[in-house]
Parts: structure tokens; C-alpha cells; sequence
């Protein structure tokens, strides 16, 4: 009998970068390419690791298609972003992610076709480093700190609730409330900002409860497009996620992108998708 999570909302976790995440790096990225434009590359389960491929800014004509450019400069870094040198500031990294390429990273964290209670989950290769990036991403919150920051001084009429640690989920969550819906009321209204620590890409979907007695008993989620009463919100926090940590949005074709050979949290094998691997399985 598999051991099932707590429904208890858990914590919201950090990219694995501080403020300039300058010292986190992409799993696919190469040593030899920290200071060139990179792209994840799709590999095999065969390949150790990929190899970016380095091009001239611009010279991809479907860049401008993927809606994935980070800029990297002297103030904060994309958490996506290879470390930089002094030769390198103001180099722009393009990072297009497809649904193979995200694939294909989220392998190098989930074992294959093994369950979560299977003895030889928790020595397995993948969940060894997915366990170290939560480690590394808990030991550095200056990004998410001041992302909080940010929130709270930009959008004072809203309530915030966030958990400070990082347990299970490669990403960091917060759950914002909409003027006049704060947390506890028996109606509430929230836009949530969801921020992976496996690749510079966040997500941000709407959420409505009706609380009786401290305990939900009707909820309905939204993801893009969310309706209206929710989408100043949104873009606020979009704007926030983009410019303090330096990610990005994914197509929704992207996000709902079937991985069935592995388990995520409470997804039996055959029920995970990309959503689930890089940000959480529970959504509320």
C-alpha cells in the first residue's frame, strides 16, 4: 500500500538561485558553455548528460516564437541563467523550452516505473539529485524572500500564505488573496504563483473555496486563462515572478504534457504530467 502525503497545503520552495543566481545551473547545461547562449538540448536516457548548443543572438528564427528569452545583466539574474564573468554582462541566454526538452529534464529527477514506497525509490540516481536541488534551493531563499517582499509592499491590500520550508515539490509557492477574500473567509478567492527549482519557469493559476468550519467543502481552480475578477492579479504577479526571479510562463500545451512512467507525489504511474514534475501534484 503506497504511503500517502498529508493534504495539509505544504511549503513554497525557492529557486535554487539567490537574488543573482549566479551559482545555479541548469541540469543539462555543460561546464565548458557557462558563458555562451545555451538551450536545453533533448537527449536520450541513454546520454549521460546534452550538450547546448551555442548560437549568435537572434540566429534561431523560432526564438522569437518560444516567448522564453531571459535577460541576464548586472542586476538580478534569471534564475535560468548560466553563471556569468565579468567578460559576459549583458549577454542575453535564450532558453527555448519545448514539452521534450522538459521531458526530458524531469527524467533526470523521477526514477522510471518505480513507486515512491518501492524499497529502491530513495537510493535510486534520480531521486538522489531531485533531493539535493531541494536542499541546495532550501539553503538559498534570497530570491523568493525578496519576491515576497515585493509582493507584500506592492500589493498591500492583499493577504499572503506561504510555508517557509521545502519538503516535497521542487517549487516554491505562494498563495495571494484577492482584496476583500483573506485567508479564513469563508469564501476565498486566491491567485496563486507556483516557482520550480528544475527549470527558470513559473506558473500562476486562480483558486475558489467555500470554507465551512475550517474545512473546504467546494473549490474550483482556474489555470490561464483565468477569469477576469482574477486577472489584474495575475498579471501583477507575472510581472513580479519575471523581474525578481527571472521566469517565465508555459503554454498550457506544454504544462498538461502526459509523463507516465513516473510517480509524482499522490499520481499513481500513468497520471503525472509536466506540471505535476516541475512544480507539485497538489494543487488547490
Amino acid at each position: 500500500m503506497r504511503r500517502l502525503r498529508s493534504h495539509v497545503p505544504r511549503q513554497p520552495i525557492k529557486p535554487p538561485a539567490s537574488s543573482c543566481s549566479r551559482n545555479w545551473r541548469c541540469p543539462l547545461l555543460s561546464a565548458s558553455d557557462s558563458r555562451r547562449e545555451w538551450r536545453h538540448s533533448s537527449v536520450n536516457r541513454s546520454q549521460e548528460s546534452a550538450s547546448p548548443r551555442s548560437r549568435q543572438p537572434g540566429s534561431n528564427p523560432d526564438d522569437s516564437q518560444m516567448g522564453m528569452t531571459s535577460a541576464c545583466s548586472d542586476g538580478p539574474r534569471a534564475v535560468g541563467c548560466p553563471p556569468s564573468t565579468d567578460n559576459d554582462r549583458g549577454a542575453t541566454f535564450l532558453m527555448p523550452l519545448t514539452a521534450a526538452e522538459l521531458t526530458d529534464l524531469v527524467h533526470r529527477f523521477y526514477p522510471r516505473n518505480v513507486y515512491t514506497t518501492d524499497a529502491r525509490y530513495e537510493s535510486q540516481a534520480e531521486a538522489v539529485e531531485l533531493r539535493a536541488f531541494r536542499k541546495a534551493a532550501q539553503e538559498d531563499s534570497s530570491a523568493w524572500t525578496t519576491l515576497l517582499q515585493r509582493i507584500r509592499q506592492e500589493l498591500p491590500e492583499c493577504s499572503l500564505w506561504e510555508l517557509p520550508f521545502l519538503i516535497y515539490d521542487p517549487c516554491r509557492c505562494v498563495r495571494v488573496s484577492l482584496a476583500g477574500s483573506p485567508v479564513g473567509a469563508p469564501e476565498q478567492k486566491a491567485v496563486v504563483l507556483l516557482a520550480s527549482i528544475l527549470a527558470p519557469v513559473h506558473h500562476i493559476y486562480a483558486s475558489w473555496q467555500q470554507v465551512e468550519n475550517h474545512r473546504v467543502i467546494k473549490q474550483q481552480l482556474w489555470h490561464p486563462p483565468l477569469p477576469p475578477e482574477y486577472q489584474t492579479l495575475e498579471t501583477r504577479l507575472n510581472s513580479l515572478a519575471q523581474s525578481v526571479l527571472g521566469t517565465s510562463t508555459l503554454p498550457n500545451e506544454v504544462l498538461f504534457t502526459p509523463v507516465s512512467d513516473v510517480q509524482v507525489g499522490n499520481l499513481d504511474l500513468g497520471h503525472a504530467q509536466l506540471i505535476h514534475c516541475l512544480f507539485t501534484d497538489r494543487l488547490w
